[in-house]
């Protein structure tokens, strides 16, 4: 039997995948670009750096 954490944290390793995956590719078309030239890693630490940017906006 699987453990519910374990689900819990595949899920959400899997839609932050998912995420990341769509930020690329909407960069890529918004550019003309092939998303599949894309690198995650570099996707993942730009996100990253960005971070603390973004969480400074008010909603």
């Amino acid at each position: 039997m699987v453990d519910d954490n374990y689900l819990g944290r595949l899920t959400t390793t899997m839609l932050a995948h998912f995420a990341i995956r769509q930020l690329m590719a909407q960069a890529a078309w918004s550019r003309g670009l092939d998303p599949d030239r894309l690198s995650f890693t570099h996707a993942v630490r730009v996100i990253k750096r960005k971070m603390p940017q973004a969480a400074a906006v008010p909603p």
